[in-house]
Parts: C-alpha cells; sequence; structure tokens
C-alpha cells in the first residue's frame, strides 16, 4: 500500500524583506520618525502622496530592498502547522511545529552577519499575513515529484528543517522527509499589516521595533 500527500503550512506568516540603503538616506529617515517612515514606504503612490520628499532621499517599493534577505513563508512557531492531506482519499491531518523533533532543527544566521558586517543603513520590513502556504515536493535528483510513501505519514520522520532568523522570528525554509525534500512554493494568504524600521549600524542607532541579531 503506498500514500499520496500532499502538504500545506498555515497559518501565520507572510512576506519579509531585509535590505540596505545608503547611511545619507538612512539618516533622512531616521530623523523623520518610524511613523512617517512607514507611511512613506509601505505607499503605493510615493511620488502623489508625498511630492515634498527630495528625489534624493526617495525609496523604491518595500519589497524590492531585499539585497540580503527576501521570504515568502511561514513562521516557524508553535502555533503554526503543517496540513497533511492524502490525496487518494482526500482526508487531511494536522501537525503542529512543536510537535517535530527540536534535534532537527537547524537555524541559518548568515542574514545577521551580513547586518554586522554592512555598513549601511539596514531595512527590515513585514507583510504580516495569514492563510495558507503551499509546500512543494522534490526527489533526491531535485525534481519536482508527488510525495508517496510506503506507510502513513509519521512526523518523526521529518528532518533537517532549516530555518531563517528575521529579526525575532524563525521563518521556515524547508525540510526533509525520507528521500524527498520540500520548498514553500507559494501560498493564498491575506494581508493583516505591515511594519519596517531602520537599523543603523553606524552609531547603533534604531528605529521602530527592536531587533534580535
Amino acid at each position: 500500500m503506498s500514500y499520496n500527500y500532499k502538504i500545506n503550512a498555515g497559518r501565520y506568516g507572510g512576506e519579509h524583506i531585509i535590505g540596505t540603503i545608503p547611511n545619507s538616506v538612512g539618516q533622512y529617515w531616521l530623523n523623520k520618525g518610524n511613523q512617517q517612515f512607514e507611511d512613506y514606504f509601505f505607499s503605493w503612490n510615493k511620488d502623489e502622496d508625498y511630492p515634498n520628499i527630495p528625489q534624493k532621499f526617495a525609496l523604491e517599493d518595500w519589497y524590492e530592498i531585499d539585497d540580503i534577505m527576501h521570504e515568502s513563508t511561514v513562521e516557524f512557531a508553535d502555533t503554526n502547522y503543517f496540513e497533511i492531506t492524502n490525496k487518494k482519499t482526500n482526508k487531511s491531518f494536522y501537525i503542529d511545529f512543536s510537535e517535530i523533533n527540536k534535534d532537527s532543527i537547524s537555524v541559518d544566521l548568515s542574514s545577521n552577519d551580513t547586518i554586522l558586517k554592512s555598513k549601511k543603513t539596514i531595512v527590515f520590513a513585514q507583510s504580516f499575513e495569514k492563510g495558507s502556504y503551499e509546500i512543494s515536493c522534490y526527489d533526491k535528483e531535485g525534481r519536482s515529484c508527488d510525495f508517496i510513501t510506503d506507510e502513513p505519514f509519521d512526523v518523526n520522520k521529518i528532518k533537517n528543517v532549516n530555518l531563517i532568523m528575521w529579526s525575532n522570528l524563525l521563518l521556515l525554509n524547508g525540510f526533509e522527509y525520507e528521500d524527498y525534500s520540500f520548498e514553500i512554493s507559494g501560498g493564498d494568504s491575506i494581508g493583516k499589516s505591515m511594519t519596517a524600521w531602520l537599523y543603523s549600524t553606524n552609531g547603533t542607532k534604531i528605529i521602530g521595533d527592536q531587533i534580535t541579531i
């Protein structure tokens, strides 16, 4: 007997970026304060909404400032979960992330190392979203494939869970099960809130939320 599964993840996550801007631009917005920075940063019509901002201090759309990190994925929090669906029966069950063996988890801190070495002003931004995140399955040659097993799904077979640190949040990047590997491939989510702040390594000046490095 074989089992053909589909995996989704839920429920909270979103789009997360870390990027850099010149210190002169960063200092301009640091002086403006976080509320003005956020209002401007997330505006979809910056030229119309903020005509008095000097061009040399203008910023791109928030999701384009991502030279350090850009991830659209689910948070690896105890209350989030995998939804496992048997494609033959269309029946689903849930596994909370808290059930995953902690020894199988590793955290990629390379973004933090890049931040600490940077001489520019760091931008953190997040679109916090609620919904379902699709997970794609690949065989050991890296080809997209169905997730088929000879035995029922076993949480203890989840291994090599790779997480990425964004501020003080852990984001799911991928994991393995038997000879399969899995990556977040998209999702159907609803935006709940937006947040952004600046972190200047020049004098370690922070506006907005605190970060953990």
